[in-house]
């Protein structure tokens, strides 16, 4: 026994192993594959031994001891936060599984990621049933958006965007009272990339946020101003539905029947 234990991840690709995560969990002790969970940083990842893996695998393995370290990744890439392991899987058994099938086929990008988006809706293109059930649908451009995220940040980047990263909205008050006093100012009819623009033009030392953080931001936003933001927008429905009445509508009347009213619709 050589005592060397590697991460499911580290294996990913590996001669004799799957493209993704996924199977290696599922399959790989009916292979007799030996693993064991380990504690890192508050949960649970597995392990596998290498001298039970496959020969092939092996060899990789000691080879890429050997072999000199690589360069340093991009700058900046989305961590994967345990809940995002199976997606980050599912959006790379995607990947990998269109461009095995644009190679086949010889097709160029943008044409064979229509034609396979519309396979892969239709029954699967080919993927893991986790998969599909994990990302049922994907249109041509969201695969695309995916492949330029892995060429800039690698593996990592396609983990899913939190709305965690709307919150540097917050830490940035000219970033914030800009945004808010364009809500102000034009409600909803103001668009994220309208205050994109904004703020790139009035807050030029500003970390500039991505249009999917402010469309975020101003829906919670909104959600937590619905009251003030009525009284502006629709100030006639405001006073009749949200603004409080207050008076005695008896007031005046000494007896039965004395004052009558008539409300505007048609006797």
């Amino acid at each position: 026994m050589t005592g060397v234990w590697h991460r499911t991840r580290d294996l990913v690709g590996l001669p004799g192993m799957p493209a993704v995560e996924r199977p290696i969990r599922l399959h790989g002790p009916g292979r007799g594959w030996v693993s064991r969970r380990v504690d890192a940083g508050g949960r649970e990842v597995i392990e596998w031994r290498e001298d039970s893996l496959p020969p092939e695998t092996q060899q990789a393995l000691r080879l890429r001891r050997e072999a000199p370290a690589p360069p340093p990744a991009d700058p900046d890439p989305v961590p994967a936060l345990p809940d995002d392991e199976p997606i980050l899987d599912a959006r790379l058994e995607i990947l990998m599984t269109f461009e095995s099938w644009r190679a086949e086929h010889e097709r160029a990008v943008v044409p064979g990621l229509k034609e396979w988006a519309t396979l892969y809706k239709e029954d699967g293109a080919g993927v893991s049933a986790e998969t599909r059930e994990l990302i049922p649908e994907a249109h041509w451009s969201t695969i695309q958006r995916w492949r330029t995220r892995k060429s800039r940040g690698g593996t990592a980047a396609l983990a899913p965007r939190h709305v965690g990263r709307a919150a540097g909205i917050d830490n940035q008050p000219a970033v914030r009272a800009e945004i808010e006093a364009q809500l102000h100012a034009r409600g909803r009819h103001v668009t994220a990339k309208m205050i994109r623009d904004v703020v790139r033009a009035r807050c030029p030392d500003a970390e500039l946020p991505s249009i999917d953080a402010i469309r975020r931001w101003c829906r919670k936003w909104h959600r937590a101003h619905k009251r003030a933001m009525s009284a502006i927008t629709d100030p006639d429905t405001h006073r009749s539905h949200k603004r409080p009445a207050f008076g005695d509508g008896e007031a005046g009347a000494d007896q039965l029947n004395e004052v009558w009213e008539l409300d505007s619709t048609a006797a």
